[in-house]
């Protein structure tokens, strides 16, 4: 579901860019293709969400796929066994099955979903904002989408720096000056990652204590 969220947010990107009148021939026609990537691979998984037969065939063509290029790249003694594979696309198969058939009980779920891409969009926007930037919503949901994807193609942990350039470049591309750009990109991974990261680390540190404690008592 987070995902599928993510793909209506960059469809929505990609519209915007196509719309965005300073982009050059060429980008308009990357955006164009990007648009149309996506879209198809929206609709497509929405497609194999609602039709459970196709989507049983699929993921059986899928795992078969992955049991091949696996043996081939890994050899058969590294390779995952083809039953454990199979049980990985039951398990997939079952929680869509099980989400499809508790549609009324996945709405909050999805409705938390939705909140949270755009309270991300939103500390974006107001690093923008704090440094005098008013930048639209919609030019936003673009950086934010590259941000995002950025990641993916990259061999650094969490697209470190790889995320920082693509955001930037993309923003710069629309129009906005480099430098206050560079400050809330960073500011931004500052808050949204390195932030909730070292309180996540404090809270580990407390139940590690209470933990030692227990253990010590028993």
């Amino acid at each position: 579901i987070t995902n599928l969220t993510l793909l209506f947010f960059l469809i929505f990107a990609f519209i915007f860019l196509l719309t965005h009148e300073s982009l050059s021939p060429a980008a308009l026609a990357s955006a164009a293709v990007a648009l149309l990537i996506f879209t198809v691979a929206t609709l497509l998984l929405v497609g194999l969400f609602l039709h459970a037969p196709t989507r049983r065939k699929t993921i059986r063509w899928i795992i078969g796929g992955i049991y091949t290029l696996s043996r081939r790249i890994l050899g058969p003694a590294r390779a995952p066994s083809k039953v454990s594979l199979l049980r990985l696309g039951h398990n997939i198969d079952d929680g869509l099955a099980f989400m499809q058939k508790n549609g009324g009980a996945m709405i909050a779920p999805i409705a938390f979903i939705i909140a949270d891409w755009f309270l991300t969009l939103g500390v974006l926007w107001g690093c923008f904002f704090a440094l005098g930037l008013d930048v639209p919503f919609a030019l936003i949901s673009v950086g934010f989408a590259i941000g995002i994807l950025s990641p993916l193609v990259s061999i650094t942990p969490a697209g470190i720096g790889i995320m920082e350039s693509a955001v930037t470049t993309i923003f710069v591309a629309l129009g906005q000056p480099l430098e206050p750009t560079i400050i809330a990109v960073i500011l931004f991974r500052m808050i949204f990652y390195a932030l909730p990261f070292g309180m996540s680390i404090a809270f580990f540190h407390g139940m590690f204590q209470d933990a030692r404690k227990h253990t010590q008592l028993s």
